[in-house]
């Protein structure tokens, strides 16, 4: 089972680069039993979606590994993610995080609104690692779930959708225990140009703000019922490479639904 620390742990983590501070779960870094998915609860006002349909653009990025497509504007997006174990001996900084996103593919805009479950090593004990859901609004600073308990190898879905004066919603539920947060009526002004499905290496923040290295993760992550509202013009495969080797690479997408591998160190 997922045993919470003792005390809260003061964490300089955030997806994008603003700092948090939050209590967390920890787990052995050794294999961890998945259970029974369940039926996810559904929002009653969350729209319908499409599927992905686009053949993809291959891009080699530094962080991101997953699908993102370009467009928009959206109003909803969602899919389901598996959550993956950290190999042991996985260092402190090396972190990694699943998410589903609208916006923040864009290197001219910032604007980003996303929600997900990030794993890193905990601090107190280099045997186990946290595990933590979370969602964000930039640039406020993340913030994390405390009433969803996330487990490896459970399946999450997170949905983002947008409602009348630029306000939006933003649930995550875990389906295979059924915890379920969403989010009152939130402010949100960005562009709503790209949707993301993506797992990525976090970045930490304190006097400046650093990329971590790839966690090594087992086994791959699955995402699936991948779903937007919104056109789209344009869909990237993104892999992270560092230097010439790809570290982090998905599938080919297949009934809406692709896996992201750990390939390797550079």
């Amino acid at each position: 089972m997922i045993l919470p620390l003792a005390a809260a742990t003061l964490v300089l983590l955030e997806v994008t680069g603003q700092a948090s501070a939050y209590p967390n779960t920890a787990v052995p870094l050794a294999g961890f039993p998945a259970t029974a998915p369940a039926a996810t609860p559904s929002p009653a006002d969350i729209p319908s979606t499409a599927a992905l349909s686009l053949p993809p653009s291959v891009i080699r990025s530094s962080n991101w590994a997953g699908y993102a497509t370009a467009g928009g504007p959206y109003t909803v997006v969602t899919g389901t993610f598996t959550v993956p174990h950290l190999v042991a001996g996985t260092p402190f900084y090396d972190r990694l995080a699943e998410w589903v996103g609208i916006d923040g593919s864009s290197n001219t805009d910032l604007s980003l609104i996303q929600a997900g479950v990030s794993e890193y090593s905990d601090p107190l004990d280099n045997a186990s690692f946290d595990v933590q859901p979370w969602w964000e609004i930039l640039p406020a600073p993340v913030t994390s779930i405390s009433t969803v308990t996330v487990r490896p190898g459970d399946r999450v879905t997170a949905t983002i959708w947008a409602l009348p004066r630029r306000t939006w919603k933003i649930n995550l539920t875990d389906d295979n225990n059924g915890e379920s947060y969403t989010t009152p009526p939130e402010q949100y002004g960005g562009p709503a140009t790209s949707a993301e499905w993506i797992v990525e290496e976090t970045t930490t923040c304190s006097y400046g703000c650093l990329t971590s290295e790839p966690a090594a993760f087992a086994p791959y992550v699955v995402f699936s019922g991948l779903g937007m509202t919104g056109r789209e013009a344009s869909l990237d495969e993104d892999t992270i490479v560092k230097g010439r080797t790809e570290v982090s690479t998905p599938s080919a997408l297949s009934d809406d639904r692709f896996i992201v591998t750990f390939t390797g160190r550079a």
